[in-house]
């Protein structure tokens, strides 16, 4: 699972900024700069603890292969709009809240996903029409 971070409980201290790569992801033809978690240590940090997106859009998250995934909002400051993709297409959007009184919440992909972007909710305007709009990237989707 992950976790606006990932969903694996680890002891590991936190990773810094610079060791995320950056990129750009195409999302019905809008350009996103997005940091890119492509390993599990990455996935499991995510966005947690990060209190503002200063300078890039969001997050994705990359998968060896496609599977099933559940994010949650442990440590997370952001309410957030998960993108899930596969075979690059969006094939559901869901909402994740900030942290809160309400405690933690976990949203689960609507099924196999190969990458799942993270940004923070409102940014895209009709998210629900980008259900099935093509999403790329340099490094390329699966």
């Amino acid at each position: 699972m992950v976790a606006a971070g990932f969903f694996v409980f680890s002891e590991k201290g936190s990773i810094s900024e610079e060791e995320f790569s950056t990129g750009v992801v195409k999302v019905n033809g809008r350009e996103l700069k997005v940091k890119i978690a492509d390993n599990e240590r990455k996935r499991e940090e995510g966005l947690q603890n990060v209190p503002s997106l200063d300078g890039y859009d969001g997050m994705l998250f990359v998968f060896e292969k496609s599977a099933p995934v559940s994010f949650w909002n442990k440590n997370t400051f952001l309410n957030l709009d998960i993108i899930w993709i596969e075979n690059n297409k969006i094939i559901g959007i869901s909402y994740l809240p900030k942290i809160g009184t309400d405690g933690i919440r976990i949203v689960d992909s609507p099924g196999p996903v190969g990458a799942v972007l993270e940004i923070p909710s409102g940014n895209i305007d009709s998210l629900s029409e980008l259900v099935g709009a093509s999403v790329s990237s340099p490094r390329g989707l699966k």
